[in-house]
């Protein structure tokens, strides 16, 4: 089994819904190193247990919001293709951390 990694400003944003967080970290499992992935939507389902619709409105809601794009593939099918755009990390300023 892999792992998935979400983004720290993505994890800390209230605009982000559960569900679309839970989709992102279900497309990011698939990424490849240079952040794109083509899971598919039956993918999609079986590993989030989320219907069609569900998985549409959340990834339009991620790609409204600037965490997911679309790339163009030039085949001519309908296959979605996400990019993973690297994100800002979280400006707050950081806690320090005790030492042993």
């Amino acid at each position: 089994m892999g792992f998935a990694m979400i983004p720290e400003a993505l994890a800390r944003d209230p605009s982000v819904a559960p569900i679309e967080m839970r989709v992102y970290a279900a497309i990011s499992s698939y990424a490849n190193k240079e952040r794109s992935a083509w899971p598919g939507t039956k993918n999609l389902r079986g590993h989030t247990g989320l219907s069609e619709r569900t998985i549409r409105r959340a990834t339009a809601g991620l790609v409204a919001k600037g965490y997911l794009s679309t790339i163009e593939t030039g085949s001519g099918n309908s296959a979605n293709v996400w990019l993973l755009p690297m994100t800002p990390v979280c400006t707050d300023t950081p806690v320090p951390v005790d030492t042993p």
